[in-house]
């Protein structure tokens, strides 16, 4: 009995002891559901200009989002969390996150961040301070103040050295481009055809190089500059721009990058969940101040005075004048009424750029998608630039071993370029027997110009689609390949027409198509190393890499010529008519293959950041120089000292001088 009680005690003390352990069981699991707890903190980062994009989030010094093109950020952090906000160029901010839910951050500016600045060149990516070539970085956010056809024409006076020169008012047409000056002053093609011969910077967009010269004459006539590659990018897709200007930065591109180098790096995706952003733009071109004009009576006696002060003999200049009856009878309708031709020439025209994007992804993996369109209407009649793009991107980092990087880009762009030629102020200046009249009343005509601006069809139409693969593995730590494999396919032509009306009375025909196809691949080795000293700080820093480059381009041309076409409406040679109508033309084909290899390396050291060694060679060789030009040295050597990191100077100037340095 005794025994069947204590059994009894000693199960209802194990039930108590279990009752207890559950409910401490309970209650720290409460507790650590309670400190798991996450809650979606949202907020803009700003500073003294605006809102702040891209700007890193981290939490215990991991990344946990970045700013959006706003400056707005969302992010699920614990209740506790503190948020750490930073950026290069400003100071970092901690700020706690108890008991908010929204929280708008306020950047300061830290220009000691200056040498923390990064460069690439194109290659790899370098410090400031680590880096001895000239270049300027232009960030995408300076480049949307105002819409343009290419993203070039914002660049002029936001680089030193670097001159841009239009050829042509009409939109999106490519420029002649020169950085610290001149190396040639040969010129291809007159009027609209005219260019400059490449002195022009070779063009990387997210490490592949592009051929921005894009002019060919085959027999007949140029095809002209076409329409630039570079101005089938929308701004509102540019990360940045890096323009590289000395020997020492672009030694790497060997004689491509002759005349400089212009790196672009598109957006990417850094998002958590999709944000679809869209912005649109309608803006007005205005017509600038025009010259006063004489038309009418004041014409008709402005040109009898002309004739009269300007001839051999009063008499004879009277004989000229009543010879000429458009100007001898006053009652003549021509000259009772005036036309302003500069009206007819220019004109205010209202144009509108739309962007939608679309990104989203976290750290392992983001995307972006981009549609786009871009519309302007020139200020001379018959110009104009149409843009319709889809650009798409994705990157994907499962661990810090592993990155790739894809990209599909693909680009519809139309140009008007009409004659070409401006509104000339030669009514007058040409002779008094000259008419500023259409049709004509005289066997001289001033306006010209005006009736084939009008008239003239000069149209450039061009496809652009590119794809990108780029691969990324880390062997073992500081050592990692790179491998880039590009595939570019571009069609383009030009269709040109004359009528007979300011053609000497014959239609004229010019039609030119070609197609462009190149494959790239670069790979890339790069070892890094340090040896500390014995304080524990990286004292010798070592940068090596080697890399080959392999170009491969095909490009097939036609042109058609027709300088007697039958009549206005009839665009085009007939078959089984007289050959007299098409004896002043023709057709020409062209085909040609390009192939190009590349070795290079570069060694760069540098000691505390204080004393920097570059030295790069790269070896080139090329089938457009023939088989027995061999290949091409581009060798370079640069040293640099960062002068605000010498101890002896530090607490002397450091209340005054952040930066400073010596190459």
């Amino acid at each position: 009995m005794n025994n069947k009680m204590n059994l009894k005690i000693n199960l209802s003390k194990m039930r108590y002891i279990y009752i207890f352990a559950l409910l401490f069981l309970f209650l720290g699991i409460n507790q650590e559901a309670k400190a798991q707890t996450k809650k979606t903190v949202t907020g803009t980062v700003s500073d003294n200009q605006g809102t702040v994009p891209s700007v890193n989030i981290f939490l215990d010094r991991k990344a946990i989002g970045v700013t959006n093109s706003d400056g707005v950020y969302s992010v699920s952090v614990p209740e506790n969390a503190v948020l750490e906000f930073s950026f290069i160029g400003y100071k970092t901010i901690k700020i706690s996150v108890q008991g908010k839910t929204k929280l708008d951050v306020k950047l300061e500016n830290d220009y000691n961040n200056l040498k923390e600045v990064t460069v690439s060149s194109g290659y790899v990516t370098k410090s400031k301070e680590t880096s001895v070539g000239s270049s300027v970085k232009i960030s995408g956010k300076d480049l949307q103040a105002v819409p343009v056809a290419s993203v070039t024409d914002m660049l002029q006076g936001k680089v030193a050295g670097l001159n841009i020169q239009q050829n042509t008012g009409s939109p999106g047409m490519r420029g002649s481009m020169t950085i610290r000056g001149l190396s040639s002053t040969s010129i291809t093609g007159s009027g609209n055809q005219a260019f400059l011969q490449p002195t022009s910077p070779l063009f990387v967009v997210d490490g592949v190089p592009v051929d921005d010269n894009q002019n060919f004459t085959y027999g007949f006539q140029s095809a002209g500059p076409g329409v630039s590659p570079i101005s089938m990018i929308p701004q509102q897709d540019i990360a940045d721009v890096e323009v590289l200007k000395d020997a020492s930065a672009t030694a790497l591109y060997g004689s491509r990058g002759a005349y400089g180098v212009i790196l672009i790096t598109t957006k990417r995706g850094n998002s958590k969940v999709p944000v679809i952003t869209y912005n649109g733009q309608f803006f007005v071109s205005t017509v600038p101040k025009l010259r006063s004009v004489i038309g009418g009576v004041d014409e008709r006696n402005l040109r009898m005075a002309q004739i009269l002060q300007s001839d051999t003999s009063y008499y004879h200049a009277l004989g000229l004048i009543n010879g000429t009856a458009f100007i001898a009878d006053s009652l003549n309708a021509y000259y009772n009424n005036s036309t302003d031709w500069q009206s007819y020439f220019y004109r205010t025209t209202y144009n509108q750029t739309h962007n939608l994007n679309i990104s989203g992804g976290d750290q392992a993996f983001n995307y972006k998608v981009n549609f786009g369109y871009f519309g302007q209407k020139g200020i001379q009649e018959n110009t104009g630039f149409n843009r319709s793009n889809l650009r798409m991107n994705m990157q994907y980092m499962p661990n810090q071993k592993f990155k790739l990087y894809a990209t599909i880009n693909g680009a519809l762009g139309k140009q008007q370029k009409g004659s070409g030629n401006g509104l000339l102020n030669t009514g007058v200046a040409t002779g008094g027997a000259s008419s500023s009249l259409l049709p004509s009343p005289s066997q001289f005509s001033a306006v010209n110009s005006v009736l084939g601006a009008v008239v003239t069809d000069n149209d450039n139409k061009t496809v652009d689609l590119n794809s990108t693969i780029e691969l990324k593995y880390e062997f073992v730590k500081n050592l990692s390949l790179t491998s880039n494999f590009n595939y570019t396919f571009n069609t383009g032509t030009e269709d040109n027409f004359l009528p007979a009306s300011i053609n000497g009375d014959r239609s004229s025909l010019f039609a030119y198509n070609s197609v462009k196809n190149v494959v790239y691949n670069r790979n890339l080795l790069q070892y890094i190393y340090s040896i500390k000293d014995n304080k524990g700080e990286d004292a010798h820093n070592f940068i090596t890499y080697v890399f080959t480059e392999v170009n491969s381009a095909n490009f097939k041309a036609d042109v058609i010529k027709n300088n007697k076409v039958v009549n206005d409406y009839l665009r085009g040679p007939i078959v089984g008519v007289d050959n007299y109508v098409t004896s002043l033309g023709g057709t020409l084909d062209n085909f040609a293959q390009s192939r190009s290899v590349a070795f290079a390396g570069s060694f760069a050291y540098n000691y505390k950041r204080r004393y920097v060694l570059d030295a790069t060679y790269r070896y080139d060789g090329n089938s457009s120089n023939g088989p027995d030009a061999g290949y091409t040295k581009s060798p370079s050597i640069g040293v640099k000292w960062n002068i605000h990191n010498e101890p002896f100077l530090a607490k002397q100037v450091e209340k005054w001088l952040d930066y400073a340095s010596l190459r």
